[in-house]
Order: C-alpha cells, then structure tokens, then sequence
C-alpha cells in the first residue's frame, strides 16, 4: 500500500503501558493516531482485552485523538462479534465474500474495516521507552 501523508500515524501496542504513552505522546504533538492492537489479537488476547486496554488509556489521556483497531486476523467471525460488542474498527485478513460482507456490517454499526496502514507504522513490541519512541515517532513520521 503506499503511503498517505494525510493518514493518521499507526502505533501498534502490546501493553497498557505502550496505549498510556502513544495516547500521551499523540495529545501532546496535538496528532490522530490510529493503536492498533497486535497481530491477531482478537484470537490470541481477545476483543474485550483490547477494548479494556484502550478504555483505560483514554481514561487516562482524555485529550487524546485515536482509532483502535484490532486485529482479528483471518477470523471474519471473531471480527463480528468486536463489532457488535463496540469496536470502533477491525483488521481482517480474508479476501472475497467474507471481506464484503464484514466490511458492509461495519459501515451500518458507524465502524470501519480497517484497510492497514496508509501511514508510517511504529510497533512498540521491543521498545525499551515506548513514551520516547512515540514522541520521536509522531515528531519525525518516520518508522523508528
């Protein structure tokens, strides 16, 4: 996919502790960003681990602007039932049919299939400093 200057930044969190600090460097640099969750959370942590994680770093940083999305993987069921449950978008890795039909339940719930990243990408995964590696993410734009 190429990129999309216009895209918002994409920080994939691990922890709490990561959402804590790309809320709080995003609020900061006054930038949207997108937290996605790690490759097929949703069958692996689950959607409520994600939505809870996400919950209580906005709690935290209520002055941050970001969209959650969590990863289902090839799982167009599991991607349902986030939706239904509140997610405010999914990342699924299925083509056809099942893409369609997941995509079209999205956009009547006010969610969104997510279409990956138009934008730079930062995974917090092994960041020793997450909070520093947001800040020095969203001032450059650059991967780090």
């Amino acid at each position: 996919m190429t990129s999309d200057p216009n895209a918002p930044p994409r920080i994939i969190v691990h922890s709490p502790a990561h959402a804590r600090a790309a809320l709080a460097a995003a609020r900061e640099a006054g930038r949207r960003v997108i937290l996605q969750s790690p490759p097929r959370c949703a069958l692996i942590q689950g959607a409520a681990w994600f939505h809870t994680l996400i919950e209580a770093a906005r709690a935290q940083e209520p002055g941050a602007d970001a969209l959650p999305v969590l990863d289902c993987g090839d799982a167009p069921g599991l991607a349902l039932a986030a939706l239904r449950d509140g997610a405010e978008a999914v990342r699924l890795e299925v083509t056809g049919s099942a893409r369609t039909a997941v995509a079209d339940i999205a956009d009547q719930l006010g969610a969104r299939l997510d279409e990956g990243p138009a934008a730079p990408v930062l995974d917090l995964l092994d960041a020793r400093e997450p909070s520093e590696a947001c800040r020095r993410f969203l001032s450059s734009g650059l991967e780090v």
